[in-house]
C-alpha cells in the first residue's frame, strides 16, 4: 500500500510563528551560516516571506498546516541547483516538517552533497564517465545496458535524491493536500521532465496524480535521521530488477546519495540489475513481494531457471536464515563455539549463493562470536573483513568514516590483546561493545 495515500481532513492556513516556539530552525541548518547568511539570523514566522529564498532553498518553503496549533507544519523544501555539475542535476525537494528538513539538512551542505561526486571511493574503482545507457528493453520498459566491461567492485551509479518524502503524515493532514506537497515538490526540480518520464504502472482503482505514481512506482524506502521516507533517484529507478543482480545499492544517509556497485563483472551490452527485494528471500515470497509491491511477475534468469536450480536456490537461502538464527541463539547463551561452527556453514552458504557483495554486515557477527570463543585470530580476520567490506560499498560521508574509525579501533585494541596474551596467557579483557 502506498504510504503517502491516506484519508485525512481539511487543513487550516498556515499561522504566524508562536512566540513561545524556539527562535529559528525552520528548514535552516542548525549550525551558524556562513558570514553573508548572517542577515537572516531568525526566522519571523514558519517560512521566509522574503521574495529572496534563505540559502540553503532556492525557493521558499511550500507548507499547509494541521488542525493543531501546537504542530509544526508540512512543507517542501527545494534546492533545484544541486548538484550543479552532475550528470543528473535535478536538484532536491524534500517534504517534511521545518525542524525536521533543519535537522536533515545541518549535515547536507553544498559542499557535502557535492563531495559525493568530487571525493567518490577511490579511484580505480570509478568510471569518470558513464559506463552504462539507458535505452528500451524488451517487456521492461526502459533499462541499463553496460556499454562497457565494468568489472566487479567497480561505482556503475551514483544519483542523489530527487524527491525525499516523509511516509508519516498526521492524521490530519488532508490527502489532497499531500497530494499538492508532491506536486510542488515535484515542479520545483531543475529536471522535472527527467522525474515526470519515469515508469508509471497505477493501484488498482485509486486514482492517482502522475506524481503520486511516479513517486509510488519508482521510490525507494529509506530511513533518515530515523525516519521513515521514500527516496526517488531518477538515474536508480532505470535499473531494473534481478533475484540475482549483478549490481547493488548502498544509500547514504549523509549525503543522501545512492551508490549503485558491480556485485561481479558485467559484459559489455549485459543489463545492470539490482534486487528491489531481499536477495535472502526464497522465490515464493519474493514473487509474492514484487507483484504486490511492484506491480510484475519476475521473468530473470533465476526465476525462469529449471526446477532443480530454483529448489537449489531457496535451500541455500532458506539455509541462510536457519543458521544466522541459530547462531545467534548460540551466541546468547554462551555457546560460542557451536554458534562459530553455524556460521562457518551460513558462510559457506552466501558463498555458494554468491550473496556476499549485498550483506554489509555479515562479517560481525562471526567477528564477535570468535572473540568471544577466544580465538582471537579468527576474529581479527573478520574484523578486517568487516573493514574491508566498508571500505569497498561505503560512499565517503561521517557517519561511514565513524563506522570505520570504530573498527579501526577494535582492531588496534585486538592487537594490543593478542600481544598480551602471548607474554601472559590471560583470558580476554577487552570489551568490544555491541557495535562496530
Amino acid at each position: 500500500m502506498n504510504p503517502l495515500l491516506v484519508s485525512l481532513i481539511l487543513p487550516l492556513s498556515v499561522p504566524a510563528l508562536a512566540s513561545s516556539q524556539p527562535q529559528c530552525t525552520w528548514g535552516l541548518p542548525r549550525h551558524p551560516f556562513p558570514v553573508q547568511h548572517l542577515h537572516h539570523p531568525f526566522c519571523p514566522s514558519p517560512y521566509p516571506t522574503t521574495t529572496k529564498p534563505i540559502p540553503p532553498w532556492t525557493h521558499n518553503p511550500y507548507c499547509i498546516n494541521t488542525s493543531s496549533s501546537s504542530s509544526p507544519p508540512w512543507c517542501v523544501f527545494t534546492n533545484a541547483a544541486l548538484p550543479s555539475h552532475s550528470h543528473n542535476p535535478h536538484g532536491l525537494s524534500i517534504i517534511t516538517t521545518p525542524d525536521l528538513a533543519s535537522t536533515l539538512f545541518s549535515n547536507l551542505t553544498s559542499a557535502r552533497l557535492d563531495a559525493a561526486y568530487t571525493q567518490p571511493p577511490p579511484p580505480d574503482r570509478l568510471f569518470l564517465e558513464k559506463p552504462y545507457a539507458v535505452i528500451p528493453i524488451a517487456g521492461k520498459g526502459m533499462g541499463a545496458v553496460a556499454t562497457r566491461r565494468i568489472q566487479r567492485e567497480k561505482v556503475v551509479m551514483v544519483d542523489l535524491a530527487a524527491v525525499l518524502a516523509t511516509v508519516d503524515y498526521p492524521a490530519d493532514v488532508a490527502e489532497r493536500d499531500v497530494r499538492e506537497l508532491l506536486r510542488v515538490a515535484v515542479e520545483r526540480l531543475g529536471d522535472v521532465e527527467g522525474v515526470m518520464g519515469l515508469a508509471r504502472r497505477g493501484l488498482g482503482d485509486l486514482e492517482l496524480t502522475v506524481e503520486e505514481d511516479v513517486i509510488g512506482t519508482n521510490s525507494f524506502q529509506l530511513s533518515v535521521a530515523e525516519r521513515g521516507y521514500l527516496g526517488l533517484f531518477p538515474e536508480v529507478s532505470r535499473i531494473n530488477h534481478a533475484c540475482k543482480p549483478n549490481a547493488h545499492i548502498h544509500f547514504s544517509e549523509t549525503t543522501l546519495a545512492m551508490t549503485v556497485w558491480s556485485a561481479r563483472d558485467i559484459e559489455a551490452g549485459e543489463e545492470i540489475t539490482i534486487s528491489y527485494a531481499g536477495v535472502d528471500l526464497p522465490s515464493v515470497p519474493r514473487r509474492e513481494m514484487l507483484s504486490s509491491t511492484w506491480g510484475f511477475d519476475c521473468s530473470c534468469s533465476l526465476c525462469t531457471a529449471p526446477e532443480t536450480e530454483r529448489k537449489a536456490s531457496d535451500d541455500r537461502r532458506l539455509a541462510f536464515h536457519k543458521l544466522r538464527s541459530q547462531a545467534l541463539n548460540l551466541a546468547q547463551e554462551g555457546k560460542y563455539k557451536d554458534a562459530a561452527k553455524r556460521l562457518k556453514e551460513l558462510l559457506r552458504v552466501v558463498d555458494e549463493e554468491g550473496l556476499e557483495p549485498f550483506i554489509g554486515d555479515l562479517y560481525e557477527l562471526p567477528a564477535r562470536v570468535h572473540y568471544q570463543a577466544g580465538d582471537l585470530e579468527t576474529a581479527r580476520k573478520y574484523f578486517e573483513k568487516c573493514m574491508v567490506h566498508l571500505q569497498k560499498w561505503a560512499v565517503p560521508g561521517p557517519e561511514e568514516e565513524q563506522s570505520l574509525e570504530n573498527v579501526r579501533e577494535i582492531l588496534a585494541r585486538l592487537e594490543v590483546e593478542m600481544r598480551e596474551r602471548k607474554t601472559s596467557k590471560t583470558k580476554p579483557q577487552v570489551y568490544l561493545g555491541n557495535k562496530t
